[in-house]
């Protein structure tokens, strides 16, 4: 399978709807953060969810980022230079507030583990679900992903995720891989003109592809 994402009329970081009813963006724009200051830009935002290291020259670290939130899902896109990250205790939440991600790497890499020892690996060959109810370390080749952040109590199985497989991916090649980037880049597309009116459609359409395609996965016990 191609990219699923080549010739997509993407969002550049500048590009919003101007209505009063536009969904809710955050931006860590390269073009407005000189670049000797945009690791740290890049670190203080993230504090929150990791710590992260540089693995190059900071002042030359090129980075960039666009958020929107979309009900109660967040979708990203984020580029990033190499670097060390790590999430530890401090940075895990509690119960329903801890979330699921759903990751697409369009190029790079990010290689660990994770702290029950399931290793963690997200690339351009696969689509990954990461439960980020789990501290781990890793690092991170110079990468272009676009991610979706889900509460976890949306998401069927979550208990059967954290517990058994807090780290999984499914083949760009499968039907899963094919579906799941086919709707990442189709509301990719439709991000920058979507209004909030129209958020909980387009939230409850993902959940529901990700939740039918976890309920198709083989049974397992618990």
């Amino acid at each position: 399978m191609g990219d699923p994402f080549e010739g997509a009329a993407l969002p550049s970081a500048g590009k919003q709807a101007p209505q009063p009813d536009a969904l809710p963006v955050s931006r860590l724009d390269a073009a407005q953060v000189p670049l000797a200051h945009r690791f740290d830009a890049w670190h203080e935002a993230c504090a929150p969810l990791f710590d992260s290291t540089c693995l190059g020259d900071p002042r030359r670290f090129d980075v960039g980022a666009i958020s929107y939130l979309v009900d109660r899902l967040v979708f990203t896109r984020v580029h990033f230079e190499r670097m060390h990250f790590s999430r530890g205790v401090p940075h895990l939440s509690n119960g329903e507030s801890d979330c699921i991600s759903v990751q697409y790497y369009r190029r790079g890499s990010i290689t660990g583990r994770l702290d029950d020892g399931t290793p963690l690996h997200m690339a351009p060959d696969r689509v990954s679900v990461h439960d980020f109810a789990h501290a781990y370390t890793g690092v991170g080749e110079t990468t272009e992903n676009f991610g979706v952040i889900i509460p976890r109590h949306l998401l069927t199985g979550h208990d059967h995720i954290y517990r058994h497989r807090p780290m999984f991916s499914w083949s760009l090649d499968s039907p899963q891989g094919r579906l799941l980037t086919s709707a990442l880049a189709a509301i990719w597309r439709e991000l920058p003109l979507a209004t909030q009116s129209e958020s909980t459609a387009i939230a409850s359409g993902f959940v529901g592809l990700v939740n039918g395609l976890l309920a198709a996965e083989p049974a397992s016990d618990d």
